[in-house]
């Protein structure tokens, strides 16, 4: 899968793609102070089992790629055919984290992901202290779809967890 804008483009995630920056910004403990994989120290073989886990499934695993060709951040989209639902996450390097990246990625989705799959609904999610993604999320058109009430353990307290989708 690829999708591709005048701006960035979304590019199949390769195993060339897994270097020290890439495995900087998994192991980058502020910058993924929100998502699950801060419990994880990641190494090139973790990294490379996860890559691997996208074979032969209906799921994607993107590079997002800048203008200059440069990987600035990557995509997983877990997709359900059977349901039509499609979940997207993402990860922007922290060196152009605040600079739109998230809404690129998301808009880009919107638009370009129906074209590609059968899909009713996608949807993101993330900790209610990320107000940042909160704020993409919301500018990228999607609407808060439920909440699931304290499930997010981060330093000594429980969270609530959002879930914004965009139904078709």
């Amino acid at each position: 899968m690829e999708l591709t804008t005048e701006e960035f483009s979304l590019t199949k995630f390769k195993p060339e793609d897994i270097d020290s920056r890439y495995l900087g910004w998994l192991n980058n403990k502020y910058h993924m102070k929100y998502s699950d994989q801060r419990h994880v120290r990641h190494t090139e073989e973790s990294a490379n089992n996860f890559l691997e886990s996208f074979t032969n499934s209906d799921n994607f695993f993107l590079s997002i790629i800048d203008p200059k060709n440069e990987k600035i951040g990557t995509v997983t989209i877990y997709y359900d055919k059977f349901n039509h639902q499609a979940n997207a996450g993402f990860l922007v390097a922290p060196e152009v984290s605040g600079k739109g990246i998230g809404t690129f990625v998301l808009t880009t989705l919107i638009e370009g992901l129906p074209k590609i799959v059968i899909l009713k609904k996608l949807s993101c999610g993330t900790c209610e202290l990320n107000l940042p993604m909160l704020k993409v999320f919301q500018k990228s058109g999607l609407v808060e779809d439920y909440r699931d009430r304290n499930s997010f353990f981060f330093e000594g307290k429980y969270y609530d967890k959002l879930i914004f989708a965009k139904y078709y």
